[in-house]
């Protein structure tokens, strides 16, 4: 969502939040190894959540959102 990085950079929108579809990927994954394993994964898992602001928003590699 490049859009989105314009828009909080220009002031036209204040926040939003991002995650990594890598590492959701990564996470399901592992727990269906775990599964095929004969293990029982977690129950819950945690995705970690960045919060982006117009003074973070240029930390941020948007082609890394695609």
């Amino acid at each position: 969502m490049p859009e989105i990085k314009e828009l909080i950079a220009s002031g036209h929108h204040l926040i939003t939040a991002a995650q990594s579809p890598r590492s959701i990927g990564r996470d399901a994954a592992t727990a269906a190894y775990d599964i095929l394993g004969g293990n029982t994964p977690d129950r819950h898992i945690v995705l970690p959540t960045r919060l982006l602001t117009s003074e973070n928003i240029g930390e941020v590699d948007v082609n890394a959102w695609e």
